[in-house]
């Protein structure tokens, strides 16, 4: 759907504008245009992107949790996008998993096409990707962030990626010239080199900018500045959160993301007592609490759903900062009204619903994802 706030007539333009800056590519300039006519300025392209972050944890959208978010200002800054433009509803990905649909959006192909099936595959030699096109229609490209991809950065003018899944805290980025280690939390180290790169970039060109986070992605850990924001309310819990699989199919019986029995103490929800959490302060009290209650079944489930959630949308309250910060950076670099910004994850995520975390079944909360526009 459109928002009021956006004329239909001025959102398509702006939107085949980018469309536009794709298939200048395939032609010379002077083949679409007269010599002497001039051509309007060219958008420039900010493509801010997440990691497993779901449609239900959005306020703009409506979902299952949309209304806790909204109240608890998860997202304020996604939702601002979203009544400033366009949020698509039916938006879908082709796989549900990190490099297939990341390939997929690089290349227009489905994963049988571009070579990427499952984790970690390059794309296939000579395919057509959207930054190439790019490139050639006269952009500086750019990226920052996740790229979980084997294929070599192709045609950006620059770039800082995270080697794999990274690291949440104190990355280590790979670049041009090898690896260099970042202090701070990695939603906002990202923005800070996409900002600084905006702000030296090339101005005579038109530019893509890549902004793309690893957060949400397992295993959650949040920033210091989160550590205790949620802590005094309930998320609400799905109907489907005990759901029962006794008499159903052996792949949905056999899949391996229930809350119950995959979602693992020491890792996911940072409990193992001299592990790596053990001396955190982010965990020390609630792992105190939680040790001495000595849960057991569903009410294990809960405890293990309401941690969670909340180190979940602890870490997608970095991504919607992340998003006020470039919105910000644009609008005082008077690049506002010249500039789509696209708002996407490469997939959605299980929220508790049937049981489950993770993405890895097609259902449609894996399969539905978060686009927004404007």
């Amino acid at each position: 759907m459109v928002s009021k706030t956006i004329h239909r007539r001025d959102f398509l333009k702006r939107s085949f504008g980018t469309l536009g800056a794709l298939a200048i590519s395939n032609w010379s300039a002077g083949s679409l245009f007269g010599a002497e006519e001039s051509k309007p300025a060219r958008p420039n392209i900010v493509f801010v992107f997440s990691d497993d972050h779901s449609l239900q944890t959005i306020g703009a959208y409506g979902w299952r949790l949309s209304e806790f978010c909204r109240k608890n200002q998860v997202t304020p800054n996604i939702d601002r996008l979203a009544e400033q433009g366009a949020l698509f509803t039916n938006s879908f990905c082709c796989n549900s998993l990190c490099s297939p649909s990341r390939a997929a959006i690089l290349t227009g192909l489905h994963s049988h096409a571009n070579g990427v099936a499952v984790l970690d595959r390059p794309i296939k030699p000579g395919l057509w990707t959207f930054q190439t096109a790019l490139r050639q229609a006269g952009y500086t490209t750019a990226v920052f962030g996740k790229w979980h991809l084997a294929t070599t950065m192709p045609e950006m003018d620059y770039w800082r990626i995270l080697p794999g899944q990274g690291a949440y805290e104190n990355p280590v980025f790979i670049g041009p010239d090898g690896k260099e280690k970042h202090e701070g939390y990695a939603s906002d180290v990202i923005t800070d080199l996409a900002l600084d790169w905006l702000q030296k970039r090339d101005t005579t060109k038109p530019f893509f900018l890549g902004v793309h986070h690893k957060a949400p992605h397992r295993n959650w850990i949040p920033p210091k500045r989160y550590a205790t924001w949620l802590d005094d309310v309930d998320i609400p819990e799905p109907d489907t959160l005990f759901d029962d699989y006794a008499n159903r199919s052996s792949p949905i019986r056999n899949q391996a993301m229930m809350i119950d029995k995959d979602m693992t103490l020491p890792s996911d929800l940072k409990t193992e007592p001299g592990g790596k959490f053990a001396a955190d302060p982010r965990y020390a009290a609630r792992n105190a609490d939680f040790a001495g209650k000595n849960l057991q079944g569903n009410n294990l489930v809960r405890w293990k759903y309401q941690q969670y959630m909340k180190d979940y949308l602890r870490c997608i309250k970095t991504v919607d900062d992340s998003m006020g910060r470039v919105m910000e950076a644009l609008k005082s670099a008077g690049l506002e009204n010249n500039t789509i910004v696209i708002y996407a994850s490469d997939q959605g995520f299980y929220n508790g619903e049937h049981g489950w975390f993770d993405k890895r079944f097609i259902l449609e909360e894996s399969l539905h994802m978060p686009l927004i526009l404007r």
